[in-house]
């Protein structure tokens, strides 16, 4: 039975609530982590907390319990010349970088002007609560 300690080994489909599915385990390579590792968000340990191997486990992910909600002050305007002078920014795409401090950072371009950009800095699943399907292939 799964608890704290347990390592634990899993196949599983992550949505969207409209189903969209945005992440899968590969069938050669399942996922393992360590409950009360902090390896995987609070809810996903506590839908495997008691669980055998062989169950199958269906559980929706909460924003606050997920990526956490959409946060306006991470949507910010910006020169284009803070990314280079030769820098393309294309609207819609994902771009890494580093702040100042050397931090990777991730954004996406929401709009995009001759001299400024609009960037989104929240996580790409930021305010989505995921729906889970997880089969539990080992536990040790």
């Amino acid at each position: 039975m799964i608890g704290i300690g347990s390592k634990v080994t899993v196949s599983y489909i992550m949505r969207l609530k409209d189903g969209t599915e945005i992440d899968r385990t590969p069938e050669e390579e399942p996922f393992e982590f360590v409950v009360g590792s902090q390896e995987v968000f609070p809810a996903f340990e506590e839908a495997m907390t008691g669980q055998k191997p062989g169950n199958q486990v269906s559980f929706s992910v909460d924003p606050d319990q997920g990526y956490g909600p959409s946060s306006p002050e991470l949507v910010q305007t910006l020169p284009k010349t803070a990314f280079g002078d030769d820098a393309e920014l294309v609207q819609g795409e994902r771009y890494d970088a580093e702040t100042e401090d050397g931090l990777p950072v991730s954004f996406r371009v929401i709009e995009s002007t001759d001299d400024t950009i609009v960037a989104d800095f929240n996580h790409p699943l930021a305010g989505q609560t995921l729906d889970l399907e997880v089969h539990i292939l080992a536990v040790e």
